[in-house]
């Protein structure tokens, strides 16, 4: 079976870039400690003069990407961050992993 990988580009405003990766890693650790479904979840700062990086998300399937989206820690990284521009541009594909 393959896994699903979610790669979400964001850019935030360099005044709120210190509050959004704070909720990041909020985020990341909330994750890695309560969704065996996760199998990966990163933050990378591609850029941070502007504010420019990217969650890189590795799920076992859809079902793992659903129930992370509505576990309560999901719902207050975004409400930690309602107050910031961020745009998003989210991409789907499937992991690759050596076997």
């Amino acid at each position: 079976m393959s896994e699903l990988a979610l790669v979400a580009e964001f850019q935030v405003g360099a005044q709120g870039l210190e509050l959004f990766m704070a909720a990041a890693k909020r985020e990341m650790r909330a994750v890695r400690a309560s969704e065996p479904g996760c199998v990966g979840f990163d933050v990378v700062l591609f850029d941070e003069a502007i504010g420019r990086g990217a969650f890189v998300e590795v799920f076992e399937d859809q079902a793992a990407v659903d129930a992370h989206r509505e576990t309560p820690h999901f719902s207050a990284f975004f409400e930690k961050i309602a107050d910031l521009e961020v745009t998003w541009a989210v991409r789907r594909g499937t992991a690759v992993s050596v076997e």
